[in-house]
């Protein structure tokens, strides 16, 4: 798109190399689709192989079986199956015989969950020129033992680098949902424990949409106090993307 916005010599090269690989993208699709349906269907049989292994009694309670349980997961993960393998992964978390395997099993969930929340159409950003009435919506079944394994994630290492981002995950979906009243208090926790975090200044315009929206006793001055407040903080701002 640069190139072509500028008027410079070989514009019309590019413009013709541009429409060529288009042409062999569009030829292509079609085998890129044969073929991921034959790779999620050769995954599929392989979870079913593992699961046999692991249901047999003679590997019960043994590593092997725990092995079995893993990477049946992985492979129903890899088949397109992102709900049944998350249950499946947590079922591996649960039996608690190999540490490493557990560890594993719960940022393959966390895949999990995020590909199951590409596949649905979230609501719409809350917006004051649109939203006359606060409508609360419920969450997903899926989203919610979504935000649980995040939380177990951040208890259990409370100072890695993700913990901003995995927080404001949960806080974004109680904000796009509606649920302020939860949305709120996981918001301002980032302004006030991730201020450096670039998620804190989406934290900060949050808050800020959601007091205008609510439109409470006071509000005007209460918006300005809080519109002060981020200003004066400047959390996020200084982050380099």
């Amino acid at each position: 798109e640069a190139i072509l916005a500028n008027r410079r010599p070989g514009q019309g090269a590019a413009r013709e190399k541009i429409r060529r690989l288009d042409t062999r993208l569009a030829q292509l699709r079609p085998d890129m689709e044969r073929y991921r349906r034959l790779y999620e269907a050769n995954f599929a049989e392989a979870s079913k192989a593992f699961r046999l292994i692991a249901e047999n009694p003679h590997y019960q309670n043994t590593l092997n079986a725990y092995d079995a349980m893993f990477y049946g997961a992985l492979a129903t993960y890899f088949s397109g199956k992102h709900e049944e393998a998350a249950a499946l992964f947590k079922a591996v978390q649960q039996s608690k015989i190999s540490a490493r395997h557990a560890r594993e099993a719960a940022q393959w969930r966390l895949s999990c969950f995020s590909e199951l929340v590409k596949r649905i159409k979230l609501p719409a950003d809350p917006a004051p020129a649109k939203d006359k009435t606060i409508v609360r919506q419920e969450l997903p079944p899926f989203l919610i033992e979504y935000h649980q394994l995040l939380r177990e994630i951040v208890a259990l290492n409370p100072a890695s680098p993700d913990v901003p981002l995995y927080r404001y995950t949960i806080a974004l979906h109680y904000f796009l949902y509606r649920q302020f009243a939860l949305a709120r208090p996981l918001l301002e926790e980032l302004l006030e424990k991730h201020c450096e975090a670039r998620q804190a200044f989406f934290a900060g315009q949050h808050l800020l949409t959601m007091l205008e929206l609510e439109k409470g006793e006071g509000y005007l001055d209460k918006l300005e106090a809080l519109a002060s407040r981020i200003k004066t903080k400047g959390c996020g701002t200084r982050v380099r993307c």
